[in-house]
Formats: structure tokens, C-alpha cells, sequence
């Protein structure tokens, strides 16, 4: 069993208790006591859920390489959920309006999408360019055993925070706003607490979305894993 994924769903766990503890705090600030125990409700589940899954493809990453590729898309959820639980709150205050509220979730429901499709195809086309020399230094066919994170160090996958209509040369502007975005929010949250909600939540939110961009990624190596698994008709397997 590699140490790595062990120390990743320690990590994970760490970070997911910790954000749920967050979240609760900030929605008993923000709404009430009974609104952080709904919140409470809601969460654990979800982080009990996700860990156990972690530890069951654990079990199983020696099998088959493509349970490591499922294993990387479950340890994102630790910084995921960290940065969920700063934008979740707002679903308990009674004082932001349902179509707010609703709006918030169709904003990030598009860009988690987009960034998700973005990713995949970073991959494909990288992969398009060097994906078979790859294969060619670090995949032995005869053995059914693959080096697959020494293929993807290769790659190089240029990851970034994309908001779709603001060009990639307005990066650096966009992420110092978001970055001052969010530290007004955390400063006037006592005194504006339903634009201190929002201040840290769109970043946090692009944030989310940016993660979802590695996700997007990890599933296009999966779809590749599984067309080279049907192509030699065999499961492949990480090598030690």
C-alpha cells in the first residue's frame, strides 16, 4: 500500500472535519443555531461518504491503474469541501432571497461544467501531440503495467483559472480581485455579514471550479486508460 494515497485521505480527512466545523461556525454566525445543526445534518454524510470511498479504492489501486485515477479524482475532495463550506452557508440565511440563492447554484453548476469539459480537453490535446511517445517510455504492454504518474509529469497540463469571456492574458489581474475579494469579505463580515457571504464566495467558487478543472482532466486519463485496456484486452496495472 503506497504512502502517498494513505497520506492523501489522512490529509483529506483533516481538511474536510475541519471545513465542516468551519461551515457550521459560520452559518450559526450568519443565520442561526438550528440553521448550523441542519448544516451539521447535511454535511457529515457527504464527508463520511466520500472518505469511506476513498478507502475502498485504496483496496483496490494495485488491481487496476484505473482505481488510482478514481482514488486522484475522491482526494480532491478535501480542498473541494474546504472551499465549499465558505459558499454553503448562504443557502441557510433566510435574509438572501431563493431566487439568489438560485441563481448562485446555476452560476456554479455552468462553470463547474465548463471547467470540467476544459480540462478533459487540455488532455486530449496534449495528449494528441505526445500521448503515443509516451506510452512508448514508460507503458510495457507485454506486462499489462504502467508508470502512469510518470506519464502525466510528463505532460506538463497547463491548469488555470478559466471564467469563460475573460482572456487568459487577464489572469493575473483576476486572480489579485479575487484574492481581494476575499480578504474584504473575511474583514466585514461582522459588519456586513450578507456581502461578506458573497465576497468570499465567488472566489471560492472559481476556486471550486478551478479543481473541478484537475477533475475534468483526471477523467479524460481514465478515458484513455479504458480505450488501451479494451485495445490490449487486459487490465492494466500500476508498476511498484
Amino acid at each position: 500500500m503506497s504512502i502517498k494515497p494513505l497520506s492523501n485521505i489522512f490529509l483529506s480527512a483533516f481538511l474536510s472535519v475541519g471545513a465542516t466545523a468551519g461551515g457550521w461556525a459560520i452559518t450559526s454566525k450568519l443565520a442561526s443555531d438550528a440553521a448550523a445543526i441542519s448544516f451539521l445534518y447535511f454535511s457529515i454524510p457527504i464527508v463520511i461518504g466520500v472518505l469511506t470511498l476513498q478507502a475502498v479504492l485504496l483496496t483496490k489501486i494495485k488491481d487496476r491503474a484505473c482505481y488510482l485515477l478514481l482514488f486522484n479524482i475522491s482526494a480532491t475532495f478535501g480542498v473541494l469541501w474546504m472551499m465549499s463550506c465558505l459558499v454553503l452557508p448562504l443557502f441557510w440565511m433566510e435574509s438572501i432571497a431563493v431566487s439568489i440563492k438560485t441563481l448562485t447554484i446555476w452560476f456554479s453548476t455552468i462553470l463547474f461544467y465548463l471547467n470540467i469539459k476544459r480540462g478533459r480537453c487540455i488532455f486530449r490535446v496534449r495528449w494528441e501531440s505526445v500521448g503515443e511517445k509516451l506510452l512508448g517510455d514508460y507503458y510495457k504492454s507485454d506486462r499489462g503495467i504502467i508508470n502512469w504518474m510518470g506519464v502525466v509529469s510528463s505532460l506538463k497540463l497547463p491548469l488555470s483559472v478559466y471564467i469563460p469571456g475573460i482572456p487568459k492574458k487577464s489572469e493575473p489581474i483576476l486572480t489579485a480581485v479575487l484574492v481581494i475579494s476575499m480578504l474584504a469579505g473575511l474583514s466585514f463580515r461582522k459588519i456586513f455579514p450578507e456581502f461578506s457571504v458573497f465576497a468570499w464566495g465567488i472566489p471560492s467558487i472559481v476556486c471550486i471550479a478551478t479543481i473541478f478543472q484537475m477533475v475534468g482532466c483526471i477523467i479524460g486519463q481514465l478515458s484513455i486508460l479504458r480505450e488501451l485496456e479494451r485495445k490490449d484486452r487486459k487490465a492494466i496495472r500500476i508498476c511498484s
